[in-house]
């Protein structure tokens, strides 16, 4: 009577669920992976950046303002940075370097067709006890040394 009963019964499930699991957990990969690269190349620009400023201001080779910048050039370049994508700039007793880098990131080439670029903003400069300093530059800092005005507005 046991195995009529069994018998009877149908143990079907139907591969729905899974033909909807799959793409919504493709999609959910993709925006982990690309915020995981956005995390990683944010992290990577920020450290390079503060290193190679470090290394700026513990050498006392240099001397000029010539001879910072160009290092920090080469440096940036052994680095993998391309050139175009540093600026440095001596504003009072501060040495300031900004630096970006692009980046391929999936989402941002579906909805923009661009890659994602990665900043970082550091100053720094020796304390009293000719200690090097390195802090981060923010917007406050960009006020104060800048004026706040932007530069790529066309004055008549």
């Amino acid at each position: 009577m046991a195995k009529d009963l069994y018998e009877s019964r149908q143990m079907y499930q139907g591969p729905w669920l899974y033909f909807l699991l799959i793409p919504i957990g493709a999609v959910i990969l993709i925006f982990l992976a690309d915020k995981g690269f956005d995390i990683y190349y944010n992290h990577k620009v920020s450290e390079d950046t503060k290193l190679v400023l470090n290394e700026m201001l513990t050498l006392d080779s240099l001397e000029s303002q010539e001879d910072y910048i160009e290092f920090a050039s080469k440096r940036f370049k052994d680095l993998g940075y391309d050139p175009e994508a540093i600026d440095i700039q001596f504003i009072d007793e501060y040495i300031v370097v900004m630096t970006s880098r692009s980046y391929f990131s999936v989402i941002g080439e579906i909805l923009t067709g661009d890659n994602k670029v990665a900043k970082a903003r550091y100053k720094g400069k020796y304390n009293e006890y000719k200690e090097v300093v390195i802090e981060e530059f923010t917007d406050e800092d960009d006020e104060r040394f800048f004026g706040g005005e932007d530069d790529t507005e066309v004055k008549e």
